[in-house]
């Protein structure tokens, strides 16, 4: 007798035990004729699902073991839930097939489960349970719905050799930035350009002890939100050849991004213009015609502006939604909300190598402070305090 061994990997396979057994030829065919049309499509890398196991009560009314087996055979269908493996074999003798197998075996990785209900009905004992299962996707883009950004005071430098007419095109392009900022629909913007960042973020000393707090306001950039400084560069850059000398200004605008709290950009967009300003040779009429005009220079600088600010928008909205779990009579909360473009759906999770995964879901939103509720509700508050919670890339 000749055993031959075929495996078949194949997620999506609905919760159910191992199908093992004698089966035909023609029972085999069909079953994989299922599995290629009906699961063409893998399980998705992460979702819930509520499953409910039972066992029989024994005689003996060990309530124990049936319940240890209830709990086994939920997790055992919520296993089945993230995928499966299909094991074929196949015995013959003498080159003919005299039976096939097939066992199915869970793939699928339980990441956390909660138990909902466990009670005993009739002869049976059940345990409805409520699991994530798959893997937790990489969140490429966080997909915020809103955001806020604070536009501090931009850091300016500008060569000397450039003209005057190049020189004056730093606040136009300044003010430029900032009137294409607060036309974004998806980003709050709040101007203080006449406020230098270090100054905003040094809080050593309390606000009625702080000059310049009280002169002029102190800026703070919350948790979730952003700071924006404007770096605006302009170089002179002059070539010579046998017959020519060539002048340009090189402008760099760029956008140094933190998040609030940080002392350093974690995010730098730029955007560079170059900007011929003529050139010289042995005929002056051509030198002259060589120059650019005033009109011409501002609407060059002011091109690259509007993507870059794009860009920009683009880039925090798909910034990571995380913060410290804290708590509060009893309520773990973070001080982040809706303000930061968190969504009452969202769902958050704490994935520490060296810890379980947990699963957190919004209890309470407000504008500038969120209330979580553990996925198990049995799972102390206090134990998650000071674990860092991140959110599942929103959908759009």
């Amino acid at each position: 007798m000749v055993i031959q061994h075929h495996r078949i990997d194949k997620s999506g396979i609905s919760p159910g035990r191992p199908l093992k057994g004698r089966l035909g030829l023609m029972s085999l065919l069909v079953v994989l004729m299922m599995l290629v049309f009906a699961g063409t499509g893998y399980a998705e890398p992460f979702r819930f699902v509520d499953v409910t196991g039972r066992a029989t009560l024994p005689q003996s009314g060990d309530t124990d073991t049936a319940r240890r087996l209830a709990l086994e055979d939920a997790l055992y269908q919520a296993a089945l839930e993230g995928g499966a493996d299909i094991v074929g074999y196949q015995a013959s003798v003498r080159d003919q097939m005299v039976s096939d197998e097939l066992v199915v075996r869970p793939s699928g990785s339980i990441l956390n489960y909660t138990i909902v209900e466990e009670a005993e009905r009739g002869e049976h004992y059940i345990v409805s349970i409520r699991a994530a299962v798959g893997s937790l996707p990489e969140i490429t883009c966080q997909n915020r719905p809103f955001s806020k950004a604070m536009i501090f005071a931009p850091e300016i430098a500008v060569s000397p050799a450039v003209p005057a007419s190049i020189a004056a095109q730093v606040p136009v392009m300044l003010n430029h930035l900032a009137e294409v900022l607060q036309q974004q629909k998806t980003l709050g913007v709040t101007l203080a350009m006449n406020t230098p960042y270090q100054s905003a973020g040094d809080f050593s000393l309390p606000s009625s002890f702080d000059y310049k707090a009280i002169t002029e306001g102190r800026r703070s950039v919350d948790q979730g939100d952003f700071a924006v400084i404007p770096v605006l560069e302009i170089l002179h850059r002059k070539s010579n050849t046998a017959l020519f000398k060539k002048e340009e200004a090189i402008a760099i605008l760029r956008l140094k991004v933190l998040e609030g709290g940080a002392e350093t950009a974690d995010l730098d967009l730029h955007e560079t213009v170059v900007m011929p300003l003529g050139t010289e040779g042995p005929i002056r009429s051509l030198s002259v015609l060589s120059r650019p005009r005033r009109a011409d220079v501002t609407a060059r600088f002011l091109a690259p502006i509007p993507p870059l600010v794009d860009r920009l928008t683009k880039a925090i909205n798909c910034r990571t939604l995380k913060s410290t779990l804290r708590i509060d009579q009893g309520e773990l909360f973070i001080p982040i909300g809706s303000n930061q473009g968190l969504r009452v759906d969202a769902m958050g999770v704490l994935d520490d190598p060296a810890k379980p995964v947990q699963f957190l879901s919004i209890a309470r939103l407000e504008p500038s402070r969120t209330v979580l509720a553990p996925l198990d509700p049995y799972l102390p508050a206090s134990s998650l305090v000071g674990r860092t919670i991140e959110f599942l890339e929103f959908k759009p």
